[in-house]
C-alpha cells in the first residue's frame, strides 16, 4: 500500500506538469471505482459513464490546481458526487420544471475539506466495528475485493465474509442514520438559511 501511495504522488506531480501517461494511469486506477460509485446512485450505465468522463475531463483541465499531492481519491469522488447531484437536479428540473424555491438553495458544491470531514465520520463508524467486520467492510468497499478474495486474505469462509459484510454495513448505515441531517447538510440538500 505504501508503494502505491508513493507511486500515486509521482503520478499526481507528473499530471500537474501535463504528463498524459500519468493522467492515463490515474484514470486506470480510479475510473472503475468512480463508475461503480456513480452507477450505484444514478442506476443508468450511460449516465455513470458520462459522470466518469466529466470527472476526468475536469481533472485534466484543473490539473494545475490540485492541492493534495498524496492522493486524488477524495478529490475524484467529491467531483463525482457533485456531478451526480448536478445531473440529478437537471433531470428533476427537466421532469418537474424549475421551481423558484430552488433558486434559494445554497450551492451543492461541497469543498474537499467538507468531503474529507464526511469521509472521516464514515471511517470513524467503520473503526467502531468488530475487527472482522471492519476488515471485511474496508476490503470490500475501499479495495473492491470480492467475497472470495477477502475470505482468502483473512482466512475465513466466504459465508463468514458475507455475514460480516452484511452486519458491518448495517451497523454503519444505522450510525449514519443518526447523522443524516449532517450528511444532507454536507451534500447541499439541506440549508441553514
Amino acid at each position: 500500500m505504501k508503494y502505491q501511495v508513493e507511486n500515486e504522488c509521482i503520478l499526481i506531480k507528473n499530471l500537474m506538469n501535463g504528463d498524459r501517461s500519468s493522467f492515463d494511469r490515474i484514470y486506470d486506477l480510479y475510473a472503475g471505482r468512480l463508475y461503480a460509485f456513480s452507477l450505484d446512485f444514478c442506476k443508468e450505465k450511460a449516465d455513470a459513464e458520462d459522470i466518469v468522463q466529466d470527472v476526468f475531463i475536469r481533472l485534466w483541465i484543473n490539473r494545475g490546481s490540485i492541492r493534495n499531492t498524496d492522493s486524488v481519491k477524495s478529490l475524484l469522488f467529491a467531483m463525482a458526487r457533485n456531478a451526480l447531484i448536478s445531473a440529478w437536479k437537471a433531470k428533476t428540473e427537466m421532469k418537474f420544471g424549475h421551481y423558484s424555491e430552488a433558486d434559494n438553495i445554497a450551492s451543492a458544491d461541497v469543498s474537499e475539506q467538507e468531503y474529507a470531514e464526511l469521509e472521516t465520520m464514515v471511517n470513524g463508524f467503520i473503526d467502531r466495528l468488530n475487527p472482522t467486520q471492519r476488515d471485511v467492510v474496508r476490503m470490500s468497499r475501499f479495495e473492491n475485493k470480492c467475497h472470495r478474495e477477502i475470505a482468502e486474505n483473512l482466512g475465513l469462509s466466504v459465508q463468514t465474509v458475507k455475514n460480516a459484510l452484511s452486519q458491518g454495513l448495517k451497523s454503519v448505515r444505522l450510525s449514519l442514520g443518526k447523522h443524516v441531517f449532517l450528511i444532507l447538510l454536507f451534500c447541499g440538500f439541506v440549508t441553514l438559511i
